[in-house]
């Protein structure tokens, strides 16, 4: 089965496209966008995205950061298998070296 979604890129226009294949995994665009605070700022992101794809689209994958979800500290080991949920707040905390 093939699926295509309708989308306007500009006032009027509408134009037929098929989905990304990770995106409909994550129920984006089927499924509302979940918004969250990340670092202070208003983010949005499909619903079902783990931290650790937050953390891919925020190009902090091969970083070591800490990462805290709601004033929950979650081991990096949990990134990969830990889903958000709308209105999560996250602080992510870069460690940098110095003397």
């Amino acid at each position: 089965m093939i699926l295509f979604t309708v989308v306007s890129l500009s006032p009027g226009v509408r134009h037929a496209h098929r989905p990304d294949p990770l995106a409909v995994l994550r129920g984006w665009p089927y499924a509302p966008p979940m918004r969250l605070v990340v670092n202070g700022e208003e983010r949005q992101v499909g619903s079902n995205t783990t931290i650790g794809e937050l953390l891919a689209s925020l190009g902090l994958t091969d970083t070591l950061v800490a990462v805290e979800r709601n004033e929950e500290v979650i081991p990096r080991a949990q990134h990969a298998n830990t889903r958000l949920a709308e209105g999560d707040r996250i602080e992510v905390v870069h460690f940098v070296g110095g003397g």
